[in-house]
């Protein structure tokens, strides 16, 4: 009861302040305020939709509510203070004046040993840039030594908060890392990370980590090695026999690390090349960035990449080609539009296009030959590509070509190639009467016909366009036109 009656205090009290420190109306700060109560309902519904609402609010208005929210974490149950958590750390740094009463809650969950309660605390701490929090990591520190398991957990789930004194625990955190508890390990590994460069002493233990045969622990371990940064490059090679892992958390973790290591990675590079083909996207998106900040260095290891006999690798190393927009690389990618797999060739010419524009007419023709390809996805690429290219050339000879290029694909293929070169030839404009009759047919059947309605207006603009067949067969009768005038 005394809790609700402090509640109401401060809700009065937070509609007086919005409505005049802000300016709404005051039956706008009154529903504001009832958001706020809302956060300490019994019911989930009605604490997201509070969560929703509070988060929803001007930036102006947030600063003024946020006495009245901390309150909720400081008196409520954890079902109330975890959702008035995610309203404060939504709010980033205006919520800032609730810092101590997040230190406070963070402090009680560390007593009680409820990890996912110290978990919360910590990370609203750190959206709302509080910085470190001596308190909670003096208190960590000294609960590090306890046998019970979920002490343990707690302490170093509060460590990763910060302050100066979270440094001074990485001997003891580097002994759990090297416990035979796996959760506490890749725990210890985490709160270690957080410490960032200043866990440099802590690199040799990481290392061994993440050459180990516990999962978790190596992805956590890869992490914290990332964070800790380039102090922690003599764990390069580790890292770099990472990458090559098929687990591919882990190996999208030593990628992501190896990019935060700066020049030092430089020896990386074949490994990272290779990861491109991981069977992960998180793995092989992690490499890519990692090569991309490698500069020149990642350029020549792309270049490289174009000979290799994953497909998927030559696709990624095109794309560092194209982001670096390489023009080394001009003469290696003019000889990928011949290669056999036709997502290489669509890559090869859309880098082209990026780096040289005088390839416009290689480029072009690759895309018209790749819409033969038998690979369905490869070929709606190509003339998906074909047509837009054409369409913005004024190379009348490139746009007929295309033309016909795209006729040829609408009358001899099915499926989604046939509706690619549909929408193709209707972005081509008038100029792509060759391929009318052809569209016209498909408007009479079921398949397609709203797509070839659409290119019927674009290639005949301002003519009425005949849904149905003629009565007697094409060309006699009477005609059932769309009753517009396109």
């Amino acid at each position: 009861m005394r809790h609700k009656q402090i509640i109401a205090c401060h809700l009065a009290s937070a509609v007086v302040s919005l409505a005049v420190g802000t300016g709404v109306s005051r039956a706008q700060a009154a529903a504001a305020a009832a958001h706020i109560e809302g956060l300490g309902s019994r019911y989930m519904t009605d604490r997201e939709t509070a969560v929703k609402a509070l988060v929803a609010v001007g930036a102006d208005q947030q600063k003024e509510m946020v006495p009245a929210i901390a309150k909720q974490i400081e008196g409520g149950n954890w079902l109330t203070q975890h959702a008035a958590a995610r309203v404060l750390k939504a709010y980033g740094p205006r919520a800032s004046a609730a810092a101590p009463v997040l230190e406070k809650a963070a402090l009680a969950g560390l007593k009680i040993n409820r990890v996912s309660r110290v978990k919360v605390m910590v990370d609203t701490l750190a959206g709302i840039g509080a910085g470190g929090m001596d308190a909670v990591a003096d208190a960590a520190v000294a609960r590090l030594s306890e046998e019970n398991p979920l002490a343990v957990e707690a302490a170093l789930t509060a460590l990763q908060a910060g302050g100066k004194t979270a440094a001074k625990a990485i001997p003891t955190v580097t002994k759990v890392l090297k416990g035979k508890d796996e959760r506490l390990a890749a725990s210890a590994a985490d709160a270690l990370g957080s410490m960032g460069p200043v866990a440099e002493p802590a690199v040799p233990a990481l290392t061994t980590a993440l050459g180990g045969d516990r999962v978790k622990v190596a992805r956590s371990a890869a992490t914290a090695l990332g964070k800790i940064g380039p102090p922690a490059a003599k764990a390069v090679p580790a890292l770099t026999a990472a990458v090559g892992k098929d687990d591919g958390p882990l190996a999208g973790q030593a990628a992501k690390a190896l990019g935060a290591m700066g020049q030092s990675a430089e020896p990386a590079v074949p490994a990272l090349i290779a990861a491109l083909g991981h069977q992960n996207d998180f793995a092989a998106d992690n490499a890519a960035e990692a090569l991309k900040g490698l500069g020149q260095a990642g350029v020549r290891g792309a270049i490289g990449g174009l000979r290799h006999s994953n497909p998927d690798v030559v696709v990624g190393s095109i794309g560092i080609i194209e982001g670096a927009k390489a023009k080394t690389a001009v003469d290696p990618l003019v000889k990928m539009l011949k290669h056999k797999d036709g997502r290489v060739v669509n890559a090869a010419c859309r880098a082209l296009l990026a780096i040289d524009e005088s390839k416009r007419v290689a480029v072009m023709g690759a895309w018209g030959g790749n819409i033969r390809s038998t690979d369905e996805g490869a070929a709606c690429q190509a003339a998906d590509m074909l047509s837009k290219a054409a369409a913005a050339s004024s190379d009348a000879g490139l746009r007929r070509n295309a033309v016909l290029a795209l006729v040829d694909a609408l009358r001899n293929r099915k499926g989604a190639l046939k509706r690619t070169a549909i929408i193709g030839l209707g972005r081509m404009g008038p100029e792509a009467e060759p391929g009318a009759k052809l569209i016209q047919e498909v408007i009479y059947g079921k398949e397609f016909r709203n797509e070839a309605i659409e290119a019927m207006k674009k290639i005949r603009p301002g003519k009425p366009i005949q849904l149905k067949p003629k009565a007697g067969g094409l060309g006699a009768g009477a005609s059932d036109d769309l009753g517009l005038d396109l």
